[in-house]
This record gives structure tokens, sequence and C-alpha cells, in this order.
């Protein structure tokens, strides 16, 4: 097989990885994209596509402002990544709406305090106050208007066409298990004895399998493991779906333009099994038909299941991690932020490496 040669190696073809080669690829250098799978099979399909940290008071400053930069990164870079794919990838502007009970006082008092932080735009009232839909419409609620969502599956396809287009090379199903820094400084990527690709620099992106590989390579771990979060798929007619991105503390759903609207999600430790359960569904079927009674008659069209990369730390792992590999840069570890997070981190990466 042809062996990629490329001055910067990107493993991965999630959201993560993709991005960074296309900031790399604005910029003029060359990139070749290595995937265990086909593009963007893993967490960033199967995830929501919500570009804001749900709630967003439990998580800190740091990722509140990498989703905040990656908000205007999508606004600069899918007009372009749009044309070159021919694809609409659906970003816009859905808002978010978190509500709680009248018993939860920690919902009312953790919203208000960062409310009174942050330079979100929000809006504190009643269920009632933004969508008549939901049930008991008196129980408190915080509208954010402006967090956008994006249809996640269609960005994918449009970051691999706009990454061809480009002239950058990408290879699926070519799983690396491993890493070699060569005596010329250049790393290359192993398939058991197959050299899959070279590159005067790496990009480590592979979620999930990220510490896998450097644990293969001989390089300490970054503490990132699988998360199994599992979704439903249900369609209404667009005018009876949810207005906003709904979110009660037992769950969310995402209402899409057509119609679709997904539901989800677990937080599972189960290692790398992907396998939907039946248990699973039950209980997302019921957060559902609670927050939205209207999905009590709504087929279910799809239920699937994802590996997030969890991390210790709320914060992604980007940057470099191994003093005696110069060239080795990660970019993993965002847990279930993937989406919102990915653009400034590619291009925190692409202006380290160009």
């Amino acid at each position: 097989m042809k062996v990629a040669d490329a001055s910067v190696l990107v493993i991965g073809a999630g959201v993560v990885g993709l991005m960074s080669a296309f900031a790399l690829l604005k910029r003029g250098v060359s990139v070749s994209v290595l995937d265990a799978g086909a593009p963007g099979a893993g967490s960033s399909w199967a995830g929501g596509g919500i570009v804001c940290p749900v709630p967003p008071w439990n998580y800190g400053p740091v990722v509140e402002q990498t989703v905040r930069t990656s908000r205007e990164q999508f606004d600069a870079w899918l007009p372009e990544i749009e044309a070159l794919s021919g694809i609409d990838c659906e970003y816009h502007q859905s808002g978010l709406l978190l509500s709680g009970n009248p018993n939860q006082h920690d919902f009312v008092a953790m919203s208000a305090t960062w409310r009174a932080q942050t330079s979100e735009r929000a809006v504190m009232g009643q269920r009632q106050d933004f969508d008549a839909g939901l049930p008991h419409g008196d129980w408190p609620a915080v509208l954010l208007p402006d967090v956008p969502q994006i249809r996640n599956p269609r960005l994918i396809q449009a970051l691999v066409a706009s990454h061809r287009a480009l002239g950058g090379d990408l290879c699926a199903h070519c799983p690396v298990e491993r890493l070699v820094q060569q005596a010329d400084g250049r790393i290359s990527a192993w398939q058991k004895t197959t050299c899959l690709g070279v590159g005067e620099r790496v990009v480590l992106a592979a979620g999930a399998w990220s510490d896998q590989i450097l644990q293969a390579s001989g390089l300490s771990p970054l503490g990132v493991s699988p998360m199994r979060g599992q979704m439903l798929l249900f369609h209404l007619p667009p005018d009876q779906a949810p207005k906003h991105i709904t979110n009660t503390g037992e769950g969310y759903l995402i209402p899409r333009l057509d119609g679709h609207i997904l539901a989800g999600s677990t937080i599972e430790d189960v290692g790398f099994d992907t396998a939907p359960t039946p248990s699973a569904a039950d209980k997302i079927h019921q957060m559902a038909v609670s927050t939205w009674p209207r999905l009590q008659s709504a087929p279910i069209i799809q239920h699937w299941a994802g590996l997030r990369p969890g991390h210790g730390s709320d914060e992604p792992a980007v940057g470099h991690r191994h003093a005696d590999w110069p060239g080795l840069w990660v970019n993993t570890g965002h847990f279930r932020n993937g989406l919102g997070m990915a653009p400034a981190c590619a291009e925190h990466t692409a202006e380290a490496l160009s």
C-alpha cells in the first residue's frame, strides 16, 4: 500500500483531526490523515452537535472560552467548507433552554452565579415563557438564545470533501497501532509491520484510542479513556418539535430543522464496547417523553452509541506532551465538548505547527 508522506501526519479523522488538517491546509502545509475506520464514524458522528457545554456552569472558564472562540472559527470557516464541499452543515442558532424544578435550588443558584459572571446572553424565566409545549410551564428556566448547533454528520462529510479539495490526503480504514520516532527526527505510523505514513510532525487526534497508541509507542498516557454515550433519534413534523435545544438536567433534546429530534445521552464507563442497550433506550425514551410529551407517539428512527474521549480534566489535552518527541503534538480528550471546542483547538494546533 502507498505510504502517506507529509509535513504533518494527523492520526484520527474525527472532527478534531479533520479540523486540524483544514487549518493546516489553509496555511499551505501538506497534510495526510489516517483513521482506523470511516472518517468521523466515532464520537464525531454519534454526538449531538451542541456548540456549548451543557450546563455551562458545570465547566471551567477554559472550556467556556474555548467554545466561544470556536463559534468565531465556525463563523469564519463554514462558508468556505460548505462552498468547497457543496454541503449545508445546518449551523444555526437554535438557542439552549435549561430548566429545573422548583425543588432544585442549586439550578437557580448556580445559573444565577454563572449569569453574573459570563458574557453569554441569558434570559431567566419560566418554561412557559420560552416554549408553551413543555410540561410544568411554571418551573424555572434559563434561555441562552445565541447558542448554536451543527448537524455533525454533515459537518464530517463537508470536512472530508473540503480536505480533498484543498489537496489533503486521507486514508480511511488504516488503523495506527503505534508511532516510531525515526533517526532523522520524523515520526512514522505503523500497523503491525506495515508503515502507514511518515510525517515531519504528527498530530495525535485519535479520541478515545489516543492512550492506546501512546502506550504502544512506549510513551506515557494522557489519562484519556472511552466513555460510552447512547442516543435516540425521533421525528415529528417541524412545527411540533421543541423550539430550542432543551435540557432538564435529566437529558437533552436537540431539534433539527427537518423535524428530527436527537435525545440523549448516557455516560457509561464500559471500555470500548459500542453496543447500544435496551435499558439505555428505555431510560432515554422516558426522559424524552417527560420533557416533550408529543414524542410519546413519535417513531424512534435510530438508536446508537459512541465513545467519547473522557479525560481527567474538563480541559482537553492539546499541545506537546513528550519532551523527547518534539514533533509529536496531541489534540484529544475533549469528552462531551468535541464539536464545541474542535475549531479553536484546531486553530491553536495549526498556529503552532505551521
